[in-house]
Formats: structure tokens, sequence, C-alpha cells
């Protein structure tokens, strides 16, 4: 019988502690509810050394573009400009080149989307919002261009302009 009393008794001051007389400012000092901030911070730093390991899982490592040799990109920061370089095996078409430029353009796009969702996402008809600020030049070639073919891609496009990229002529 002690022993159940002096079990409830902690019982008792164990619950008066949980409970306390104390003031809570879990939500706000105030009493308010405070404001959740849902402002997307547009000078979040964007980390390129994961964007280019991203791009390489995405590409290299995929049966998706089966005559895709090596990809490389830079960004100028002070021009606002994305060099874009795709080498590609002996013997692809333009119109694949070309294809594989574009993807490579809106993964770019998407990958800092990734990381900060003030640019929106590429679509079908957009290389998304990333390339509304920056232009970017591509240019894909064919692994033996060093013995003078010409590329098959060479192309540059301005800051927000949303045309195709174009296969170089002739």
């Amino acid at each position: 019988m002690i022993r159940t009393k002096k079990i409830l008794a902690v019982i008792g001051c164990a619950a008066m502690l949980l409970c306390g007389c104390t003031q809570s400012n879990i939500v706000a000092p105030t009493g308010e509810a405070a404001e959740p901030n849902f402002t997307v911070n547009k000078d979040t730093p964007l980390v390129w050394e994961q964007v280019q390991a991203d791009l390489g899982e995405t590409f290299m490592e995929t049966e998706d573009y089966p005559n895709l040799a090596q990809i490389g990109f830079n960004v100028n920061e002070t021009d606002k400009m994305v060099n874009i370089e795709l080498i590609v095996s002996n013997g692809t078409e333009k119109e694949e080149a070309v294809e594989y430029a574009t993807a490579m353009v809106k993964a770019i796009n998407d990958e800092v989307y990734i990381q900060n969702s003030y640019y929106e996402p590429s679509s079908e008809d957009s290389y998304g919002g990333f390339f509304k600020e920056y232009g970017f030049t591509v240019t894909v070639a064919t692994v033996d261009n060093a013995e003078g073919e010409p590329d098959l891609v060479n192309d540059t496009v301005a800051a927000g302009e949303e045309r195709a990229i174009a296969p170089v002529e002739g």
C-alpha cells in the first residue's frame, strides 16, 4: 500500500512538471502564429560541380544517348553565357546532334531548377527559366572532328530566345 502511494505521488509530481505553469513560446513570443516565409531566394549559389555530376549520370550512364561520347559545359557568370560542348560518335546525323544539344540545354536548366526553384523548369516549348537570363552556345562535333570535319551543331541562342537549335549548314 505504501509502495502504491509512493508510485502515485511520483506519477503526480511528474504530471505536474510536464504540464507546468510556464508560458509557452513555441508559436511566437507575442502569442501570435509566425508567418511562414515562402520567398525563394534568387541569389542562392549554384553548385556547378553537382550539375556536372548529375548530367554525367543522365547522359553518359544511360542508353538514351547511344552516340554520345563526351559532354562538357562551363558558365561565364559575367557574360551570363553557358558554353556547351558535346562529342558524338562518327556517323551521327545532324538531326540527332540537335536532339542531343536540346536535351542537354534543358537538362542544365532542370538541374539548376533542382538547386534553386526560383527558375522555372524546362518544357517542350521552353529551355526554362535559367535560360531566360543566360544565353548559351552549343557545339556538337564528332570524335574525328580533329581531322577537319565540320561541326554538326555550332549555334548561339541569346538569353530569353526560344528558338530551335540549328545544325551547321552544309
